[in-house]
């Protein structure tokens, strides 16, 4: 058991170590080993800066969790009305750009179908003018066909612009087989930054290292290094 300092104590304590370990140096066995009774000093402080400081921390944190949890309790009734109408905003306005894009295409298919018998017409005339030899007549029509466009049908707009609503599509992805995802990617047929697609867990390949002493890892850069520990 510590004996518990007051925050002044602390702060006092806090600045003699600072100097302290400024001024120490590890250059032969008995400095090392007064480094690693420092260290240890040092435990016995911090765990005087718990003693002290710990049960406010802990006490704020838990009055925190409390509060948060009374906010979500109020909030939630309101969060979940506004989830359940802009579900139902969202399913009438895909519903409603589902319409609109079938209209457009509609649309797509009737000025193809006109501009396909505007050239069937022309390609008529062109031939009648080819029998006839009327060289200027195809030079006029086969210009005429070249610039022939027909203007496709303007779409209404089914939905209509609400004052401070806003909106944007947006798309659910379910990870199915990571496996295949990552050799398209590898493969470059779809063009994801790797880096952005992958989180890596450094922690995993140092689990690795230590169960198989392999420190040659393609594409790491693998150092050893030590943890002290003050027991």
């Amino acid at each position: 058991m510590t004996k518990e300092l007051t925050k002044r104590q602390i702060e006092d304590r806090a600045a003699e170590i600072i100097v302290t370990a400024g001024d120490i140096e590890v250059v032969n066995e008995s400095s090392r080993e007064m480094a690693y009774e420092f260290c240890k000093g040092i435990k016995t402080a911090k765990q005087q800066v718990e003693d002290v400081l710990g049960k406010q921390v802990k006490a704020a944190h838990e009055s925190w969790k409390i509060a948060l949890k009374i906010k979500n309790q109020y909030m939630e009734p309101f969060e979940e009305a506004e989830r359940a109408v802009k579900d139902k905003i969202t399913a009438y306005e895909l519903e409603q750009e589902k319409i609109e894009e079938q209209r457009r295409q509609e649309a797509l298919k009737q000025q193809q179908k006109q501009e396909a018998a505007l050239l069937r017409a022309l390609d008529k005339k062109i031939k009648t003018a080819e029998k006839k030899g009327n060289v200027d007549r195809i030079e006029e029509l086969e210009l005429e066909k070249n610039m022939t466009v027909v203007p496709i049908m303007e779409i209404e707009p089914v939905l209509s612009s609400i004052k401070g609503k806003a909106s944007q599509k947006d798309y659910k992805v379910t990870v199915t087989d990571s496996n295949k995802l990552l050799q398209s990617v590898l493969k470059k047929e779809v063009q994801i930054n790797l880096d952005k697609l992958i989180t890596i867990k450094t922690g995993v390949i140092k689990s690795f290292i230590k169960a198989t002493g392999i420190v040659r890892i393609p594409g790491c850069i693998i150092e050893e290094t030590k943890i002290q520990r003050i027991l």
